[in-house]
């Protein structure tokens, strides 16, 4: 046989980043049915006890499934441009997304650095999405199980990534995961639960870790938007987002957070009988990151505030100085630092972070 063809014969080489669970430890079952030779990486962003067992475990996965395993301990890197920028943001009155950023500057550079060490053109992760090819772009779009679609979180990937990205579980319901898994992992290996919120935070504790990493924040007053009549106080582990009910410690309510304002350590609330004021009627952008073509202006989009927000209607238009979303009535606040994600055509257009 001529070398040529022994080439062709090759299978391709897969980056799959590998965290443990169960839809990282599937999906190198599904890519080796595409075809693909599986290499695996093990992103090591913390230094903890937690974090070492947890390679442990990814390594006794690996080695059950023969995958060839990296890890790349980059806790340094991931502490300057995930967790200390997540730290300033709530200090300044904002309510960051960690996995949005996490995504954008670390994750996948990571991933891509490595697979370009290894000269290995494509990338892999267990996240819920799809992937929609138009023209000269690559899209994300959303996964068809809606509960665990994870689009939200990587709108801000740009196209140099898209292109070389492929996400294995785009199809599927995390159920079907589950089951065909135990196909794939015998029992003492088959991972069980799900991953934490914030995986930096301990125990989802999210109050703890932000008195224990803010330590010069001081309590302030929570004050009646209108009135400005002091209703109460809040000491230095209280922490709010627009929209929250929960946690105030006021009577006399439902208080909900209408404004916060993080160089006088003031919190402002509106009653149930004021909420109203909380849901406006639109949101203004000083600039849009496109995930390729930039659309024409008007144009009808779905939109989501939130991860969990289900998919609402409205149209993003520009004026002379911002870009304008109209929103759906009764929407909740959205807080500054979190994100908008546009969807058109079913495909993920764009979006920016509230404030922005």
């Amino acid at each position: 046989m001529k070398k040529n063809n022994l080439k062709n014969l090759r299978k391709e080489k897969i980056l799959l980043a590998m965290s443990g669970g169960i839809d990282s430890s599937f999906s190198v079952h599904l890519l080796r049915q595409q075809g693909y030779e599986v290499i695996g990486v093990y992103l090591n962003n913390l230094k903890s006890d937690a974090s070492k067992n947890n390679w442990l475990n990814v390594k006794k996965i690996a080695d059950y499934l023969q995958v060839p395993l990296h890890r790349l301990k980059s806790s340094g890197n991931f502490s300057k441009r995930v967790i200390k920028p997540f730290v300033e943001d709530y200090a300044r009155g904002l309510t960051p997304n960690p996995c949005i950023l996490c995504n954008r500057v670390f994750k996948f550079k990571e991933l891509m650095d490595l697979a370009d060490k290894l000269k290995i053109k494509k990338v892999a992760t267990g996240h819920y999405a799809l992937l929609k090819k138009q023209g000269n772009y690559v899209y994300l779009s959303p996964a068809n199980d809606e509960k665990k679609d994870q689009v939200y979180f990587l709108y801000q990937l740009p196209q140099a990534y898209l292109k070389r990205l492929i996400f294995p579980l785009g199809k599927f319901a995390k159920i079907e995961v589950k089951e065909l898994a135990k196909d794939v992992l015998p029992p003492g290996l088959l991972p069980v639960g799900e991953s934490q919120e914030i995986c930096f935070v301990p125990a989802d504790d999210l109050n703890t870790f932000l008195k224990q990493s803010i330590k010069k924040r001081k309590g302030g007053e929570i004050i009646e938007a209108g009135s400005n009549n002091v209703l109460g106080k809040y000491d230095n582990h209280q922490f709010f987002t627009i929209g929250q009910r929960k946690g105030l410690g006021l009577g006399g309510g439902p208080w909900y957070v209408s404004k916060i304002d993080a160089n006088k350590n003031r919190v402002y609330v509106v009653n149930e009988s004021d909420k109203q004021v909380l849901e406006p009627k639109e949101l203004r952008f000083t600039k849009i990151l496109w995930a390729g073509a930039v659309p024409k202006l008007p144009v009808k989009i779905k939109y989501k505030l939130r991860s969990a927000q289900k998919w609402a209607n409205g149209v993003l238009k520009k004026d002379k100085k911002h870009f304008v979303l109209s929103l759906q009535k009764g929407q909740l606040p959205p807080s500054p630092g979190q994100s908008a994600v546009f969807l058109a055509g079913g495909k993920i257009i764009g979006g920016q972070v509230v404030g922005s």
